[in-house]
């Protein structure tokens, strides 16, 4: 597995760093975008750019307030991180947080939805996104633990503020594929026999 990233300027430089590290499209690659730069309707934009130079690779991510770039914490920056699974599996998924009333799902309910539809039984490393708003991921996390489903998790919560400091959880989004939401949550599950 080999991860590269790259702080986003645009797409033209973005471009010129997949051929620089050689990344040739495949389902065997996972791209990571964290932004506190765009907005839901730029990482629209952007997703649809990236889906046309790699389209058969899983997407997935989220705003932020900070990108982790070569040990510094980087408030104005878009961070595209490429991984590259030489024998993983890939598979990226997205699930409302809301119910059918546009209640937020109980954690439970949430988690039993993702086993059941989303991991079906599958071992591996799971990567999650929450939208900000969603207040009940311990639950959603001690209930996947209590399936039996051996899956390890990593993860947390989109986050977004406004000039003021306050928290916006309004402009927070994730991201699966070419889809921006403020309501999902977003994952990828990374499954190798090696890995489990």
């Amino acid at each position: 597995m080999r991860t590269y990233n790259h702080l986003f300027t645009d797409v033209y430089k973005f471009r010129e760093f997949l051929d620089e590290v050689s990344v040739k499209d495949s389902d065997r690659i996972l791209i990571r975008i964290h932004s506190a730069i765009h907005t839901k309707e730029q990482m629209q934009d952007l997703t649809e750019q990236i889906r046309e130079l790699l389209p058969d690779a899983g997407i997935i991510g989220c705003s932020t307030m900070q990108v982790i770039s070569d040990g510094q914490l980087v408030p104005t920056a878009c961070l595209i991180s490429v991984t590259i699974m030489d024998r993983a599996v890939v598979k990226t998924a997205r699930v409302s947080c809301l119910d059918d009333n546009g209640e937020w799902k109980a954690g439970d309910v949430l988690a039993e939805e993702v086993v059941r539809e989303t991991l079906h039984g599958q071992e591996g490393f799971l990567l999650i996104f929450f939208p900000l708003p969603y207040g009940k991921i311990e639950n959603f996390v001690e209930t996947v633990n209590e399936t039996g489903v051996a899956v390890k998790m990593l993860g947390g919560a989109a986050y977004l503020e406004d000039k003021e400091g306050n928290s916006r959880g309004d402009l927070a989004y994730v991201l699966e594929g070419t889809t921006v939401s403020g309501t999902d949550a977003v994952m990828a599950l990374i499954s190798a026999e090696d890995l489990c």
